[in-house]
């Protein structure tokens, strides 16, 4: 059996997360989430969906709901895989871990997160590949439950 883990601390994201040049509400029609907007329109906006300091190498992961998906990207990151409303970047520089929103950018609505080493990642993504997951991300009910890592057991 393989173990993958993942390291967000609130990865339902549940609270509301620290801001630069965002306003946050709960998404209209779905109070599961919450919803940011830029204040100034010309400037980006800054969401702290991790869990602070990021570790280089490691993949962060978000899930949200947005106008225009390419408008979002993960700080001192680089991309290494988009789906229709999600990104997964590898953090390269230890620094405070935040998803950006560009200038311009519509209203976001952030779903979850995920932090997974590099081995962690490939598990997800074969999990993906063979069907066993609809997309690289996993996290104990949203029932409260809190910690630093979550396993998920996959069998193959």
């Amino acid at each position: 059996m393989t173990q993958s883990n993942n390291r967000a601390k609130d990865p339902w994201t549940g609270s509301v997360k620290n801001t630069v040049n965002c306003n946050v509400g709960l998404w209209a029609g779905n109070s599961r989430y919450h919803e940011y907007t830029l204040v100034d329109p010309t400037q980006r906006g800054e969401i702290s969906a991790f869990n602070g300091t990021g570790a280089t190498g490691y993949i962060y992961y978000a899930r949200f709901t947005c106008a225009n998906q390419n408008m979002v990207t993960i700080s001192w990151a680089e991309t290494i895989a988009r789906g229709g409303d999600w990104i997964a970047s590898q953090c390269m520089q230890a620094t405070n871990m935040r998803l950006i929103m560009a200038p311009g950018c519509t209203v976001l609505a952030l779903h979850h997160v995920g932090i997974y080493t590099p081995a962690d990642w490939a598990v997800l993504n074969k999990a993906v590949r063979d069907g066993d997951l609809p997309e690289p991300w996993f996290s104990p009910p949203s029932n409260g439950v809190t910690g630093n890592t979550y396993p998920f057991p996959t069998t193959r």
